[in-house]
C-alpha cells in the first residue's frame, strides 16, 4: 500500500470547489454541521469559464430580460442547448438566479431535447450538474481545457494528468476519513461502488486493478453511518443502493456510447469544414493566377500549401479572413515557385 501525501487531499479540494448546484444525493460528509459547509463549497459554479476582464463583450445586454413576458423568454431559450444555458447562467447573478430556480427547469429539459440522442437526466444529478458534466470542457480537478475524458460512472471529468492523484485504490481509501482499515471497508462488503478498471502495476496503485473516486466513496460512507445501527434501515438502504448502482452503470454505458457517437460526428463535421475551406482558398488562388503552381505542387506531392495553418483550420472562410491571409499564401507560392525554378 502506497503512502499518500497532502497533494491528494488538495486535488479533492480542487474538485469540490468546481461543482455546480446542490443535490442531496451528493452529501459527502460524516458530520451534519460539515454537510452544509461542504454543500456550499462543493456545488459552487465553476469560476474558470468566466472571461478575463476587458474580454467579456458588451455588458448590460441582458439586464432587462426579466421584464420580458415569460412566454417570450421561454421561446428564446427553447432554441438553446445545455452548454448555452450553462454559459448564460454564468453571465450575471440575476441570470443565474433565474435559470437555477426549480420553476424554470423546463428551460434545461428543452435544451437537453435539442441534443440528438442525448441520454435522459439520471436520478442522481440535477439539470445543471448533468449539463456541466456532459458539455463543460474543463478538468474538474485542475480546470485544464480541453478535457474530453468523462468518467461517467463516477460523474467526473478528469484529465489524464490528474487521474493518478485524483483516484485512489481500495487500500488507500481508508485515509480519506481517518478511520481504521477494517471499518473503512465495511461499506464495500454491503454494496457495489463505482470504479475505474486499470492495468495492474501500470500506475501508482500498488498492483490494484480498480480505482475509486474519493467523493463517491465518502458519499456512501456518510449514508452508511446514518443507517448502520438500524438493521431494517440498513437492509433497505443496501437494496436501494444496489438498485441505484444498476441504474448508474446503465446510464454510464449509454452516455459513453452517446459521447463516442457525438465525437465521431463532430470530427466528421470539422473534417468537412477543413475540406471546404481548402477548396475555397484554392479557388481564390486560382482566380489570382496561381492554378499552375497549385497543380504542380499537388503533382509532386508538395504539401507546403495544404499544410499551412491558414489553410487547414476548421473554420469557414469569410471575405475578411481571406483578405487577411491572402498576402501570406501568395508569398508562400512565390517562394515555392522560385525554389522549384532553382
Amino acid at each position: 500500500m502506497r503512502t499518500r501525501n497532502t497533494s491528494n487531499s488538495a486535488t479533492v479540494t480542487a474538485y469540490n470547489s468546481h461543482r455546480s448546484d446542490a443535490a442531496d444525493d451528493f452529501v459527502l460528509s460524516s458530520d451534519e454541521s460539515e454537510v452544509e459547509k461542504f454543500e456550499a463549497k462543493y456545488y459552487e459554479v465553476n469560476p474558470v469559464t468566466v472571461g478575463k476582464k476587458g474580454n467579456r463583450g458588451k455588458r448590460g445586454q441582458l439586464k432587462n430580460f426579466q421584464t420580458f413576458p415569460l412566454d417570450i423568454v421561454l421561446e428564446i431559450f427553447s432554441y438553446l442547448e445545455p452548454l448555452d444555458v450553462l454559459r448564460l447562467s454564468r453571465t450575471s447573478r440575476d441570470m443565474r438566479t433565474f435559470l437555477m430556480t426549480r420553476n424554470n427547469t423546463i428551460i434545461w429539459r428543452t435544451a437537453r431535447s435539442n441534443v440528438p440522442d442525448f441520454p435522459p437526466l439520471p436520478s442522481d444529478l440535477s439539470e445543471p450538474q448533468y449539463a456541466s458534466l456532459a458539455f463543460d470542457s474543463y478538468c474538474r480537478i485542475c480546470s485544464h481545457k480541453p478535457c474530453e475524458n468523462i468518467i461517467w460512472q463516477c460523474r467526473v471529468r478528469c484529465c489524464n494528468k490528474c487521474f493518478n492523484t485524483a483516484f485512489y485504490s481500495r487500500p488507500d481509501l481508508h485515509s480519506i476519513w481517518n478511520r481504521s482499515y477494517a471499518a473503512t471497508f465495511i461499506v464495500f462488503d454491503q454494496i457495489d461502488i463505482p470504479y475505474v478498471p486499470v492495468s495492474p502495476w501500470k500506475g501508482p496503485w500498488g498492483g490494484e486493478d480498480k480505482v475509486y473516486f474519493p467523493p463517491n466513496v465518502r458519499t456512501l460512507r456518510h449514508e452508511y453511518r446514518r443507517v448502520r445501527k438500524n438493521e431494517l434501515a440498513l437492509e433497505d438502504w443496501v437494496s436501494q443502493r444496489q438498485h441505484r448502482y444498476a441504474e448508474l452503470m446503465e446510464h454510464a454505458s449509454s452516455s459513453s456510447k452517446w459521447q463516442k457517437s457525438s465525437n465521431d460526428f463532430r470530427a466528421k463535421q470539422l473534417q468537412l469544414i477543413r475540406s471546404q475551406r481548402k477548396t475555397a482558398i484554392y479557388n481564390k488562388l486560382r482566380d489570382l493566377g496561381w492554378g499552375d503552381e497549385i497543380d504542380r505542387q499537388e503533382a509532386v506531392g508538395n504539401t507546403v500549401l495544404s499544410a499551412h495553418r491558414a489553410v487547414r483550420q476548421s473554420k469557414d472562410l469569410t471575405d475578411k479572413v481571406w483578405n487577411r491571409i491572402q498576402p501570406a499564401l501568395v508569398k508562400l507560392l512565390e517562394e515555392t515557385r522560385r525554389s522549384a525554378a532553382e
